[in-house]
């Protein structure tokens, strides 16, 4: 069989959850609580049903909401006949099922909770044991479980009807101790017989003997009817006379006690109440003074008082909390830091017009400088600018002027003219042409080479400048060029800003001494008017002030501290002075009471535990007289004149008589007993037919003879029965039983690596399983100091060959195992997939773990994926096949 698909509607953690499972081998993986258990049990439910199959006792059904919907699964199996089957599971109030064939759908109404046709032969608990195990249940099968794999190992005829083996052993073993028990205990059916028998031969033996006395016991009968009615007239007269004298006696006690009591003491001083120990009393009210003590000794110290300088201080708090926060300067008033700021914005002030001034710095000129009118300045000093960079880009101009060499030449020519006609040349126009031309020559020239530019005059310093500077004398340097009237206008405007403030902070200066003045007053006149010291500076004032403020607040706080318990301590004297005054005045009456009812008595306590006494001695006396008196006998026996003396009744002379009366009243039952008997048996006796009373009793011991022969047979027929099946059972044990240990083995050893490589149940002699050790060739017992892996392994394989042998000729369930790999070595786990991998080809396998490592082993070794539960129980997701 395999579960091919699995749908939980609402099934606990799973909700809404399709599984596609057609596969032999399955992986599911998930974290912790993603449903892993809750599908083992899934799968469990689909072939039994739900347990418990009730709504209000199903572990999960209040999964989920306050109002939890019903339990829901629907599964579609492939059963080893090719037959596909659709199951339905609902758990309603209880639990139902539907079955439809594949792919048909449900209809018709749902039967109840059954277990499925497959599994009708399987136990519940025999599946959970071998089918569906995790890791901690991995362990020795239980007792139960072990016996019914037992029975299971045999061959079943359920066809027929056939019981198991050890059901019809015990029930065979029960019958033949009910009919003889060798061992002689307990009370068999033969045992039994035999007593009977024995007894109805004495029977016989009496009837015999019982013919020769008839004759006598008529003669006696006669005689015993005479004595018998004397006797009972006697006993008549002493059962009256016994039965009045228990309750005489008990009213003359009632009389003698009364008397002896006296009157009961008199408690109408206390009005009613109880009579309490006066211990007691003074106990109650001495914890109640001690209670009061504390308030009244407070109540006793002075009150707390607030001298009138405090009062006066906490009558102006107000204002002396304002004067006291005034005295604390705002950022900006602090006189000294305005002083400091003052003096350093002045000095600055200096510094910049001594780097631009060339005359003394003084207040004259810190005005003057104040005063400037910087825009002014600015403008004309931009027009200076613009026009000293015209005048820089402007084209150099040649000088005209003729130097003094071309003058030489103009007056050069007429002398060489002159020095022709001296020297009689003929030609003397000619020379001073001649001479004219290079001088000409040479002075153009030297015109070309030498020619320069004349030297231009730069624009002088404008006259609004002159005007804005007014009385300022600024340096040379600065007033030569555009650039440096530049930066003296730029410094002379850092140095108007810090005039600017410092004059600023100069009024602030002023105003903050004022207001230092006027707080400094408001002080003085606080403290005189607080009688407070007015000496000393403004600081010492306001400490002064804020020593007086938290004096008074600690006068106020103790004053009200003071009012606080003087009034709780009235309110506890009001409390409890009523109860004090109630305990007073209980204990007064109580002892008066006492006082009056014993005024022998020096001790109240001695005298509460005598009039106690006395009390429930009276209450004891009413309360047997009312019991006395619904007594029927009250109306003749309260008047017998024996009372008017009751001492005689109770006289212990008397208390002889009542015993011999009940002596002889004894005596005489004992002989009317004896009487009665021996007349009845004589009545008996002669009423019966001696004849056949011997005759029956023969013919009861041959019946009583006849059962014992009876259950003789049937002791020997039932001990054959149980030899028979006794041996029956070991031949078919000893067929079935090596078979699972050979495949239990068989797989240990492929588990192990060959190491160890057999099971056997039959080594110890004690039944407990075996297993050989081949590294050693030793056998060991299959438990401690085995490791815990091992053990699983063990128990693991065991599980396959059962599950091997149970399902060799029937449908094949399939197997599910939750963390059973967890406790195993990397090669052993190896070993178990791959053999788990071989078992899925015949049985499907449900491999649950939280572990990723072995999921991904599992995936990468047999090529398969995993089917995946997530940690929100709403989903599960199928990789693949």
């Amino acid at each position: 069989m395999r579960l091919t698909h699995l749908r939980a509607a609402v099934f606990g953690p799973l909700r809404g959850v399709e599984l596609s499972l057609d596969q032999g081998f399955v992986v599911i993986h998930g974290a912790n609580e993603s449903g892993k258990s809750s599908f083992r049990m899934a799968l469990e439910t689909v072939l039994y049903g739900f347990e418990p199959a009730s709504r209000d006792n199903h572990p999960l059904v209040d999964w989920w909401d306050e109002s939890p919907p019903d339990l829901h699964l629907e599964a579609e199996l492939r059963l080893g006949t090719g037959i596909e089957q659709a199951v339905e599971r609902v758990l309603q109030a209880s639990g139902k099922l539907r079955e439809a064939r594949g792919g048909t759908g449900f209809s018709g109404s749902r039967r109840g909770n059954i277990p499925l046709e497959v599994v009708r032969n399987l136990p519940r608990g025999v599946y959970g044991a071998l089918y569906s195990v995790e890791l901690e249940e991995l362990t020795a099968l239980e007792g139960d479980v072990r016996a019914h794999v037992d029975n299971l190992l045999m061959p079943a005829t359920p066809e027929l009807g056939m019981r198991p083996t050890h059901e019809v052993l015990s029930e065979i073993n029960h019958d033949h101790h009910k009919l003889w028990r060798p061992d002689k205990r307990g009370k068999p059916e033969a045992a039994a017989l035999q007593q009977e028998i024995a007894k109805a031969r004495s029977s016989v033996t009496a009837a015999r003997d019982e013919e020769a006395e008839l004759r006598e016991k008529r003669i006696r009968q006669s005689q015993l009817v005479e004595e018998l009615a004397s006797l009972r007239e006697q006993r008549q007269r002493l059962t009256e006379q016994a039965a009045q004298a228990p309750y005489l006696k008990q009213l003359a006690e009632l009389r003698q006690r009364q008397a002896q009591s006296g009157t009961p003491p008199d408690l109408n001083a206390l009005r009613g109440n109880p009579l309490n120990d006066p211990t007691e009393l003074r106990d109650e009210l001495a914890r109640v003074e001690e209670r009061l003590r504390p308030a009244k000794e407070r109540l006793a110290r002075a009150e707390v008082e607030i001298s009138k300088t405090d009062q006066r201080v906490l009558d102006n708090a107000s204002e002396v909390e304002l004067a006291i926060a005034e005295d604390t300067p705002r950022p900006g008033q602090d006189v000294d830091s305005l002083r400091e700021d003052v003096k350093t914005l002045r000095n600055q002030a200096r510094r910049q017009l001594e780097n631009l001034l060339s005359e003394p710095i003084t207040q004259a000129v810190f005005e003057r400088t104040q005063a400037l009118p910087l825009d002014v300045l600015r403008a004309a000093q931009a027009r200076w600018a613009e026009e000293w960079e015209g005048q820089a880009q402007a084209p150099p101009v040649s000088s005209t002027r003729i130097p003094a060499w071309g003058i030489g030449a103009a007056i050069a020519g007429p002398c060489f003219a002159a020095l022709g006609v001296a020297l009689g040349l003929d030609d003397v126009w000619l020379l001073t042409g001649i001479g004219s031309f290079v001088l000409l020559f040479l002075g153009a020239l030297a015109l070309r080479r030498r020619q320069s530019p004349e030297p231009r005059e730069q624009p002088r310093l404008p006259e609004s400048c002159h005007r804005a500077l007014g009385d300022l004398t600024l340096d040379e340097e600065l007033l030569a060029t555009p650039s440096g009237l530049m930066r003296a206008i730029e410094s002379l405007q850092s140095a108007q800003a810090n005039i600017e403030d410092f004059c600023e902070y100069e009024t602030q200066l002023e105003s903050a001494g004022a207001l230092a003045e006027q707080r400094t007053q408001r002080l003085l006149g606080l403290c005189e008017r607080l009688e407070i010291h007015s000496r000393g500076e403004t600081a010492l004032l306001v400490a002064r002030l804020q020593e007086a403020m938290e004096k008074a607040r600690h006068c106020a706080i103790l004053k009200t501290r003071d009012t606080e318990e003087r009034e709780s301590a009235e309110q506890t004297l009001s409390d409890l002075q009523p109860s004090a005054e109630t305990a007073r005045e209980r204990l007064d009456r109580v002892e008066q009471v006492l006082t009056q009812n014993e005024p022998d008595s020096t001790d109240f306590t001695d005298a509460f535990r005598r009039v106690q006494a006395r009390l429930e001695e009276h209450r004891y006396l009413q309360t047997r007289e009312e019991e006395l008196k619904r007594d029927p006998r009250w109306q003749t026996l309260s008047h017998h004149p024996s009372l008017e003396n009751p001492a005689t009744l109770l006289d212990p002379a008397h208390a002889n008589d009542d015993a011999s009366s009940a002596a002889a009243l004894s005596t005489l039952d004992e002989r009317i007993e004896a009487g009665s008997n021996e007349a009845g048996a004589l009545a008996e006796a002669l009423g019966a037919d001696p004849g056949g009373t011997l005759a029956s009793a023969e013919e009861s011991v041959a019946d009583l003879e006849t059962q014992l022969l009876a259950v003789q047979h049937g002791r020997d027929r039932l001990a054959l029965l149980e030899r028979v099946l006794t041996v029956a059972e070991r031949e078919m044990r000893e067929q079935h039983q090596p078979d699972v240990l050979r495949r239990a083995g068989e797989h240990l050893s492929r588990l192990t690596g060959g190491r160890y490589t057999r099971l056997d149940d039959s080594g110890s002699g004690d039944g407990k399983l075996q297993v050989l050790d081949a590294s050693n060739d030793q056998t060991l017992t299959a438990g401690p100091p085995l490791s815990s892996g091992t053990l699983d392994q063990i128990q693991l394989c065991l599980r396959l060959g059962l599950l091997d042998h149970l399902d060799a000729d029937g449908e094949r369930l399939p197997l599910v195992l939750d963390d059973a790999l967890l406790r195993m070595d990397d090669q052993r786990r190896a070993a178990a997939i791959s053999l788990l991998s071989e078992i899925s080809q015949q049985r499907q396998v449900f491999l649950l773990t939280c572990h990723d490592q072995i999921a991904s082993e599992i995936e990468q070794s047999l090529g398969i994926r995993r089917t995946r539960l997530d940690s929100t129980h709403q989903s599960a997701s199928w990789d693949g096949r």
